[in-house]
């Protein structure tokens, strides 16, 4: 099993041995709370790099995690599990493990998702997508797999535009990106004729 895979797994059994009922919305607030933080290291790598550096002592870097999960509740309404949240972070932290973080909010989506006897993929874009857009993306899936489908969505400039929709470890590339190498390939090894 995975590092992320064993964080979230641990992450949501104590989740719901605190309530074992817990709904759905919590556990997707949980998911979301996860995500934000993450996003927030990837997007400013000042902050990415304050977490990562070997000098700056831990109990710093605690506070400055504590600032970005009170920053990320106000920014919306209270956060459910606010201080498990906030534990499990530190435990995160503490172990040398925030640079999986992305890793681990997947994996626990995945399993919330699994609980749900659904699946979690996800979509990358050139440009952000709209929330419609995403929701008709996974009823399309959802319709295809016969399931419930949730996706994840991320930006990535380098696939130029379309789009690439990772879901049950199958990657479905339409991307500009992916379709001038596939026409750099057919040109390059002579499948295609170029008149």
């Amino acid at each position: 099993m995975s590092v992320a895979r064993s964080y979230a797994r641990a992450l949501l059994e104590v989740l719901l041995e605190e309530s074992p009922k817990a709904d759905q919305a919590v556990l997707r607030n949980v998911e979301e709370s996860l995500r934000a933080i993450a996003d927030s290291m990837r997007e400013a790598p000042a902050l990415k790099q304050v977490f990562m550096s070997p000098g700056i002592h831990t109990s710093e870097k605690a506070k400055v995690l504590k600032g970005l999960v009170e920053h990320f509740e106000q920014s919306r309404s209270a956060l459910p599990k606010r201080e498990r949240v906030l534990r499990f972070l530190e435990l995160v932290l503490e172990k040398g493990r925030l640079d999986h973080l992305d890793s681990i909010a997947e994996a626990f989506g995945k399993m919330r998702m699994e609980s749900e006897g659904g699946e979690l993929g996800v979509v990358e874009s050139a440009e952000p997508l709209s929330d419609d857009d995403l929701k008709t993306l996974a009823r399309s899936f959802a319709k295809q797999l016969g399931c419930p489908v949730e996706l994840v969505s991320r930006v990535d400039p380098e696939l130029l535009a379309g789009l690439r929709v990772t879901l049950r470890g199958t990657t479905y590339d339409g991307s500009l990106k992916a379709q001038l190498s596939n026409l750099k390939e057919r040109v390059v090894f002579g499948t295609t004729m170029v008149h």
